[in-house]
């Protein structure tokens, strides 16, 4: 029981860390993330909340987390410049294999990436095979998406299966100050098999909302000083 409860606790932090990195690899901030933000801004945030409950069924927890946020900020630029920085920023982070651009019938733009991150977890490369999705009207709606379709990893981190993040931005005008965002983060990890059912269920669950918290704050933080 003691050397299970180890390994779980060393195998937890190993996902939870790669889950984390796969999408704040785009929303990497040189500020401090907090609930204010420079210049006096300030956001706030509803408690996090289960879209999907999580459930452990044939040795598979699957979650989905939501948040929804609120801030006010005149931009100095407009959405464009948002998407143009984390463009800028994920090309320097991953391999973009392929990256397309498609206009829509109500004005937006969407930009599809297919890419690679590459981690080291306990000195083994981590490979995450994702697609990445960026797109704006330029005005009044954002949105970020990222879903791994492969996660080519060994030991501990060989157990994380899927991670999958959402983010959507709205202006309540085209020219207004208020701005909400919901997050969503969605995770598939497979039970190692020394762990203990209830245990894993519990810790994963638990680590899933901590990670979720954390980077709630990175992210914000990041979009706040992006325009």
């Amino acid at each position: 029981m003691g050397s299970s409860s180890i390994y779980l606790r060393i195998y937890v932090r190993s996902f939870s860390a790669l889950a984390c990195a796969s999408f704040l690899t785009v929303f990497a901030t040189s500020g401090t993330a907090g609930a204010s933000g420079s210049e006096g801004r300030t956001y706030d945030c509803s408690d996090e909340y289960w879209v999907d409950p999580p459930t452990l069924e044939d040795g598979h927890f699957r979650s989905k987390l939501g948040i929804k946020c609120k801030f006010e900020k005149r931009p100095q630029k407009d959405l464009f410049a948002l998407r143009d920085s984390l463009d800028e920023y994920l090309r320097s982070k991953r391999v973009v294999r392929r990256a397309d651009k498609k206009q829509g019938a109500d004005g937006s733009t969407t930009w599809e990436y297919d890419t690679v991150l590459t981690l080291t977890e306990k000195d083994d490369p981590v490979r995450i095979h994702e697609v990445v999705t960026l797109a704006t009207d330029g005005k009044a709606n954002f949105g970020y998406k990222t879903q791994s379709k492969e996660v080519d990893a060994s030991g501990m981190a060989s157990y994380l299966k899927h991670v999958e993040f959402a983010l959507e931005l709205k202006r309540e005008s085209p020219a207004g100050a208020q701005f909400e965002v919901d997050m969503t983060n969605e995770i598939q990890v497979d039970r190692p098999w020394y762990a203990l059912a209830p245990l894993f269920f519990v810790m994963t669950k638990g680590v899933a909302k901590d990670k979720f918290e954390c980077a709630r704050d990175t992210i914000l933080q990041a979009i706040l000083e992006r325009f």
